[in-house]
């Protein structure tokens, strides 16, 4: 399994079980901060944390990326997820 799908599997559990919102919120970033950064819309962010839809492509890999990047930011060392 690759990398890039390990990190598609964790993003997607996250938006499952909400973790992945709890991140951006406790990054104390809005959803249109995270979509500028992931470079998606607003709306994207919003329909993916709602499980409207299920990021793709390149976009996921991003989104997925970022989430990443700020919960090693925000995160103990020993409690950070692997992917």
């Amino acid at each position: 399994m690759t990398k890039d799908v390990r990190r598609l599997m964790w993003l997607r559990a996250g938006l499952r079980d909400g973790s992945a919102q709890r991140i951006r919120v406790e990054a104390q970033l809005s959803q249109g901060e995270l979509a500028a950064s992931a470079g998606v819309s607003r709306a994207a962010v919003s329909s993916w944390e709602q499980l409207r839809r299920s990021p793709r492509g390149p976009a996921a890999l991003r989104y997925a990326r970022l989430l990443q990047q700020l919960t090693a930011q925000h995160t103990p060392a020993q409690e950070r997820p692997s992917a």
